[in-house]
């Protein structure tokens, strides 16, 4: 969007003003565009450094093209006249290029054609440009109230600033005579740099090892829980063998009386078996007297041999009986006996368990007493951490061990200088709202005292 000047109309380009005055030529215009493409410069210093027109001439185009009173890089314009008088302020008149046409090294000056004179044309020609130039007048009239406001301005600003470069300049002299001070600062400076570099290097060294004990924490937390878990699953385990136990011992008490049983059956049988050959002796010697015999003993000998076929059959059956509950007590005796040797089995693995519980139960202690300690290093860690982080507030430099220091601030009065018991606070620190901007010997003559000069935080 085009710049709009102080009537509200888009400003011309420069170069088509200067063209269209006659000032510079189309191809002097061409060459300083082509410049400015490549190098970026002001359209008007191009047309100036390359004599294509004067300073002055470029600065009434710019003061031209702004609408008014203009301060340029090459003094005040006012611009050139409506009716293309040239003003003649304080600048003076810019000089015109004489028009050039042609190849290079042609140069053909122009002739204007002179008119015919014509007196009542040549009269309104004069009154016309003595118009122009009572407005011109009052223009540069108005411009020159500007300039003396503008210059008015400009003398206070440079009353100002006078004093202020006063002001640097005093202060500057201060600062040089104190130059073994300011030695002294750098050396406090770069000690305490120094100082900041190895705590910085300690802080990442503990920052290292707080994250080295967290990670033993961490495994140390895990272990933990790995006992505990399998401190819970022997413990349940023991209870698990324990009820077996107590299983196998009532079981074992059964196959005790088992074999009594059994002993008790073995002698009966032993009996029923004396019995049953007693019986059968006694028949062979009744078939031995069976043929001599009477009938009646004959008969009494068949009554006994049929009551010791009967018994003998009873005694057969109570001896099958007898003997199946052997075998069944045998077997039983057998798998009380296996049952016995599980029961042993469990009681060794039970006390297998106690053991790992009582080893388990060591080692959680062991743990615990071991976290219990890195904890208690990581509080320490912690600690020292916090103060070192609090240690580049400590003083560092030639004033570390001084007994009392100054304070010098602005307070609501004025400028104040309070002594203080102590080393002065560090660069940096924070002071009832201030903030210790910098540290210097004391400003009053014959002190040697710090003092630290304070700014509002």
């Amino acid at each position: 969007m085009a710049a709009l000047a102080d009537n509200g109309q888009a400003q011309e380009p420069l170069g088509s003003l200067l063209v269209k005055r006659g000032l510079i030529t189309p191809e002097q215009l061409e060459v300083a565009l082509q410049e400015q493409k490549s190098s970026g410069e002001p359209l008007g210093a191009i047309v100036v450094a390359r004599g294509f027109a004067a300073p002055a001439t470029v600065a009434q185009a710019l003061a031209t093209q702004h609408g008014g009173l203009l301060k340029t890089e090459y003094g005040f314009a006012t611009g050139f006249s409506a009716g293309g008088l040239q003003s003649t302020g304080a600048v003076g008149e810019p000089p015109v290029s004489s028009p050039r046409l042609g190849r290079a090294g042609a140069v053909i000056a122009i002739t204007e054609a002179k008119p015919k004179a014509n007196p009542v044309a040549d009269r309104e020609a004069v009154r016309e440009e003595l118009s122009l130039a009572s407005a011109e007048t009052e223009k540069l009239a108005d411009a020159n109230e500007r300039l003396v406001a503008a210059r008015a301005e400009l003398e206070q600003r440079l009353a100002q600033e006078s004093q202020r470069a006063a002001s640097l300049e005093n202060e500057l002299a201060t600062l040089r005579s104190g130059d073994e001070d300011l030695t002294k600062w750098q050396d406090a400076v770069a000690q305490w740099q120094a100082a900041y570099g190895e705590l910085e290097q300690r802080l990442t060294d503990r920052d290292t090892e707080l994250a080295e004990l967290r990670s033993s924490i961490e495994a140390c937390d895990s272990v933990r829980t790995d006992l505990e878990r399998g401190l819970a699953t022997e413990v349940e385990r023991s209870e698990t063998l324990k009820q077996e136990l107590a299983l196998v011992e009532s079981r074992r008490a059964d196959a005790e009386s088992a074999d009594s049983e059994r002993g008790a059956l073995e002698q009966k049988l032993a009996e029923v078996t004396a019995r049953a050959e007693a019986l059968e002796a006694e028949a062979a010697a009744a078939r031995e007297l069976e043929e001599p015999a009477s009938d009646g003993i004959r008969a009494e000998l068949e009554a006994k041999l049929a009551q010791a076929d009967d018994q003998l059959q009873a005694a057969e059956t109570v001896r099958a009986d007898l003997e199946q509950r052997v075998a069944e007590a045998t077997e039983r005796a057998g798998g009380l006996e296996k049952q016995a040797e599980e029961a042993e089995t469990l009681r060794r693995s039970a006390l297998a368990s106690e053991q790992a519980i009582g080893e388990l139960e060591r080692q959680v202690g062991e743990a615990s007493r071991e976290l219990a300690e890195r904890n208690a290093q990581l509080d320490e860690v912690t600690a020292e951490l916090e103060e070192l982080r609090a240690a580049p507030s400590i003083p560092v430099g030639p004033w570390a061990d001084a007994q009392k220091h100054l304070l010098f601030f602005q307070g609501p009065d004025g400028y104040e200088l309070v002594e203080r018991d102590g080393p002065p606070p560090a660069e940096g620190a924070s002071v009832e709202g201030h903030v210790v901007s910098r540290i210097s010997r004391s400003p009053m003559p014959g002190s040697d005292l710090p003092c630290a000069y304070l700014v509002l935080n």
